[in-house]
This record gives C-alpha cells, sequence and structure tokens, in this order.
C-alpha cells in the first residue's frame, strides 16, 4: 500500500508539474500571439510606406531590406509557436498517458 502511495503520489506531483508546464507554454503561446499581432501592425505599416517610398529609389531599397528581415523574424516567430504548440501537446498526452496509469493502478488495487 506503501508503494502506491507512493506512486500515486508521484503521479500527482508529475501531473502538477506537466500541467504548470503546459500553463508557462500557453503564457508563452500567448506573449507569441502578441508579438505576431504587433508584426502583423508592422508589417501593414511597412505596406503604406512601401507605396510611398516607391516614388524615391533609395526608400524602396531601404524598404525591400526591411521586408525581408520583417520576414525572416516571421518566419522564426512561427517556428517558435509550433514548437511551443507541440511541446503543449505533448504535455496534454503525457498527463492523459499519467491519468490512464493512475486510473489502472487503481482499479488493480480495489481489485
Amino acid at each position: 500500500r506503501d508503494l502506491i502511495n507512493v506512486i500515486e503520489n508521484a503521479t500527482d506531483e508529475s501531473i502538477r508539474r506537466a500541467e504548470a508546464g503546459k500553463a508557462r507554454v500557453e503564457e508563452g503561446g500567448q506573449v507569441i500571439a502578441m508579438i505576431m499581432e504587433s508584426l502583423h501592425v508592422i508589417l501593414d505599416f511597412a505596406a503604406g510606406t512601401s507605396r510611398s517610398a516607391k516614388e524615391i529609389s533609395l526608400s524602396t531599397d531601404q524598404q525591400s531590406s526591411a521586408s525581408e528581415l520583417l520576414a525572416q523574424s516571421i518566419t522564426e516567430v512561427s517556428d517558435v509557436a509550433g514548437r511551443v504548440e507541440d511541446g503543449a501537446r505533448q504535455i496534454q498526452s503525457a498527463i492523459a498517458e499519467l491519468q490512464t496509469l493512475a486510473n489502472s493502478l487503481r482499479a488493480t488495487v480495489e481489485k
């Protein structure tokens, strides 16, 4: 019975830690969403600037370089968002597996 309690406590602690990790991942996702929103605002502004800069050759060249850097940043943010999403899925899967194991253990002990 002590071993079962140890396993249940360890499972509960693992679930708490996984949920805390999930919360951190969700917070990271929210930060990334805010960054993406800001980047979209910047993109909209850059598009308007680009239309005006077509009349000036130097401004057009500078805007082109800035747009390339912005596209790279968006790609990087998108990659991070994908990793955060994958991490959240893994945490949810681990929580589900731990819950299944705990339920199975309880069922075995109660027999």
